[in-house]
């Protein structure tokens, strides 16, 4: 005797389960009502925490087979399977086929011998009616660097297209005035699709999105890609017009896939950087790599609170002032004073949404001769005034 024990919490989804297992073998499929007596256990995954549990019931009932079944909003997590070594995954919506290929492989061999564990292969295939889910998690699990080797990254994409596969990452945040009539994610994904009109693969990290996107083969990075620069620019404008501000951090392009990650981690440092151009796009080529430089600007970001001048910083690094002057110029596309006023201004937006400091506090605190001056600086670099950045809300990706 085949014994099925379901628990699944939505009504009619377990009704069409239990109706098409009956039709496996009646005469040898029976469904128990506890664990103890199973041979499989489909559990429906509701919550992430149901991902612990069945590693609990794993340790508990070694000979029952469990068959996670997972909704599309959990989707994101199917890699868990893999880290259990289950044998089988479901993913909603369910189909019949599906389902019952996977119990008569159980039902022939349950008592002849042991399955093998779920691969990432099996997982592209069983999420290849949902291409994107599968992709997201791929990308997710790249960017990561959950990947151990190569070989493990090969396996899980068999069935992926590398022509047109992501090489470079983007780190994005952006910030909704009161008046913005749209301020959910979806704006942003819709208008950067729209003037893009290049496949882009969001993955939402809360506070910040992680774009990922194909730059050209003849372009050896995205800042060269003029088209899709151009077009990035032209989006980012769209999304000012209608009352969102984006700033963007963004990663080299790396043809191997598995370096994604390091493209992921240069956007994220690119973003905190002040920009040598446009205050809503920094690039992690323009960053300075002499070794003094960045010296000086660990010096800058560490003090700027303190009064800070040319002569005082190229001491710390054993410069002439004139000579330092021109190689800090030459290494981060702006003059010392300029960039110790972007410096300044980037630490002061964490006081400004989050405490209830007034301008006349803060802009003292980060060593701005008065309130006007800091405020007549903050718009310069940030195209909109202190009071207003201060009322925007930070856009969340989910």
């Amino acid at each position: 005797m085949f014994s099925i024990h379901v628990q699944i919490h939505t009504a009619s989804l377990s009704q069409k389960i239990n109706k098409w297992l009956e039709e496996l073998a009646p005469a040898h499929v029976t469904f128990v009502s506890s664990l103890h007596d199973a041979h499989v256990y489909i559990k429906e995954i509701v919550t992430l925490f149901d991902w612990i549990v069945i590693r609990r019931l794993q340790k508990a009932h070694p000979s029952c087979i469990i068959v996670p079944l997972l909704p599309e909003k959990l989707a994101y997590s199917a890699p868990i399977a893999i880290d259990l070594q289950l044998t089988y995954l479901l993913i909603e919506p369910v189909q019949k086929h599906k389902l019952l290929r996977a119990m008569r492989k159980i039902y022939e061999h349950v008592k002849r011998e042991p399955q093998s564990a779920f691969t990432y292969y099996d997982l592209s295939i069983e999420l290849n009616e949902q291409h994107s889910l599968y992709y997201d998690t791929l990308l997710r699990n790249l960017i990561r660097h959950e990947f151990e080797t190569e070989a493990h990254f090969l396996q899980a994409s068999k069935t992926i297209s590398m022509e047109q596969f992501p090489n470079t990452v983007l780190f994005y945040q952006s910030f909704a005035l009161p008046h913005a009539s749209q301020k959910n994610s979806a704006i942003v994904y819709d208008t950067l699709r729209e003037h893009m009109q290049v496949p882009l693969h969001f993955l939402p990290f809360g506070k910040h999105l992680a774009i990922l996107l194909h730059v050209p083969q003849h372009y050896s990075t995205f800042q060269q890609w003029t088209t899709g620069r151009s077009a990035f620019e032209q989006a980012i404008e769209a999304l000012k017009d209608i009352g969102i501000y984006s700033y963007v951090g963004i990663g080299q392009t790396f043809r191997d896939p598995m370096k994604l990650q390091l493209s992921y981690t240069q956007a994220r440092l690119a973003r905190r950087k002040p920009p040598a151009n446009w205050i809503h796009m920094r690039y992690y080529d323009e960053l300075p790599t002499h070794d003094a430089i960045q010296q000086a600007i660990q010096y800058i970001e560490a003090n700027c609170h303190e009064p800070l001048n040319i002569a005082c910083v190229a001491k710390q690094i054993g410069f002439s002032a004139p000579y330092f002057g021109k190689l800090f110029k030459k290494e981060t596309g702006l003059t010392f004073p300029e960039y110790v006023a972007y410096t300044r201004i980037i630490q002061s937006l964490l006081p400004l949404r989050r405490t209830t400091q007034t301008l006349e506090q803060i802009s003292a605190e980060y060593g701005f001769n008065t309130p006007n001056y800091f405020s007549g600086m903050f718009k310069k670099i940030v195209s909109i005034s202190p009071s207003d950045y201060r009322q925007t809300t930070e856009m969340l990706f989910k």
